[in-house]
């Protein structure tokens, strides 16, 4: 699904969009409210006033980007804005002085001038670095306690069956041969 592809014919390209956008916009345009569809907030936001012409797409939102699979001392972490963009890489940003003290890597891009991202700007520009640091330790404290589990965690031990396959007439089931079981892996 190209979610921001579909955000970007009606917006014009002037709004960035993505599939966490979809659904709140989903809910709003079926008459509901995202905030009121659980207890905790949702990552997207409502762009139907845009696709249906009621609002303009101006203004610019930070756009943060985490990949955190291999753990929370591996994580990768990004927030473009107004034209810049800093990258993270290293264990979990709990404070910006942390950007400083040389345990993690990096890099501050000015786009509008160094689309490919070829030259780090990070010594020059202390205060930009500080600036979209302090976005990423207030989007990186969001995550709640009980998120998604790293990578590849519990498959120690684990043995996939023989001929391991799904079968959509037995969607809860494994099927190994042609036999459905009711036994799940172990994670």
């Amino acid at each position: 699904m190209r979610a921001v592809f579909v955000c970007r014919l009606a917006c014009d390209g002037r709004r960035k969009s993505n599939l966490v956008d979809l659904l709140p916009t989903l809910i709003s345009i079926a008459g509901g409210t995202a905030s009121t569809q659980s207890n905790q907030s949702l990552d997207g936001i409502d762009l139907s006033a845009i696709l249906f012409g009621k609002a303009s797409a101006k203004g610019e939102r930070p756009w943060f980007s985490y990949h955190g699979q291999q753990g929370e001392d591996a994580e990768h972490l990004a927030v473009t804005q107004a034209g810049w963009k800093l990258k993270v890489n290293g264990a979990r940003l709990t404070s910006v002085t942390q950007l400083q003290d040389g345990s993690r890597q990096v890099e501050l891009f000015h786009l509008n001038i160094d689309p490919f991202e070829e030259t780090n700007e990070k010594d020059l520009h202390q205060e930009k670095v500080e600036q979209l640091g302090k976005l990423l330790v207030e989007h990186r404290m969001l995550q709640p306690k009980r998120s998604v589990p790293r990578y590849r965690e519990g498959k120690a031990g684990f043995v996939p069956p023989v001929d391991w396959k799904l079968d959509p007439r037995y969607p809860n089931r494994l099927v190994s041969g042609k036999e459905p079981t009711d036994h799940a892996p172990k994670h």
